[in-house]
């Protein structure tokens, strides 16, 4: 994709400093990525199992959706198969 961490970052401009920023970085960018993945893919589950449910909120590490209390079964056997899905 091309992301690259700022460039007040890069070790040449700052040493030594700024160590846990630069991780902080990578880790955080990893995570967005893998949260648009699992986004696409329950939005696909959801339509393509004609599911009565809808994302909610997305906080920090945490996904929520609403759905039918009738399909909460097909709901969590979503979120498992998207896991090996992406």
């Amino acid at each position: 994709m091309g992301a690259q961490i700022t460039r007040a970052l890069v070790p040449a401009v700052v040493k030594n400093d700024f160590l846990p920023s630069r991780i902080n970085w990578v880790v955080q960018s990893s995570a967005v990525d893998y949260l648009h993945c699992l986004l696409v893919c329950m939005a696909w589950l959801i339509k393509l199992y004609k599911l009565p449910a809808r994302l909610c909120i997305s906080i920090h590490d945490e996904v929520r959706y609403l759905c039918d209390s009738r399909c909460s079964d097909q709901m969590a056997l979503a979120l498992q198969v998207r896991v090996i899905a992406c």
